[in-house]
């Protein structure tokens, strides 16, 4: 997969990583108004759920701080941010699913269960 225009981020926001990965918390802050309403919808579209995809949102943020120190091209951060966002998502999802499962299994047994 060949990496396109909208994959890069312009020059400004260039400087405010670098400035994040060095600990700016203000820097960082910036960037979380800059995209957290991009990542909020692309969220929500997956999950079909606001309040998911509100924490989904905030997840993800933490997580992209905390890895930020990883982050190896920087003009690459928006990708790399929806990355983790797609990533945590599946994550959620897939616990989703178990926790259905085990739902259901738990009324079968209590035969509670209606076919």
């Amino acid at each position: 997969m060949s990496p396109t225009q909208d994959d890069f981020i312009d020059g400004s926001n260039v400087r405010t990583v670098e400035l994040a990965q060095a600990g700016d918390g203000e820097a960082f802050t910036s960037l979380v108004r800059h995209f957290e309403g991009g990542i909020y919808g692309y969220l929500a579209g997956l999950v079909g759920n606001d309040e998911e995809a509100h924490d989904l949102t905030q997840d993800t943020m933490l997580r992209a701080w905390q890895k930020l120190p990883t982050l190896q091209d920087v003009s690459r951060f928006k990708p790399w941010l929806y990355s983790i966002a797609r990533n945590l998502t599946y994550d959620h999802l897939r616990q989703r699913q178990r926790r259905k499962k085990r739902a259901s299994w738990q009324s079968w047994e209590r035969g509670t269960m209606k076919l």
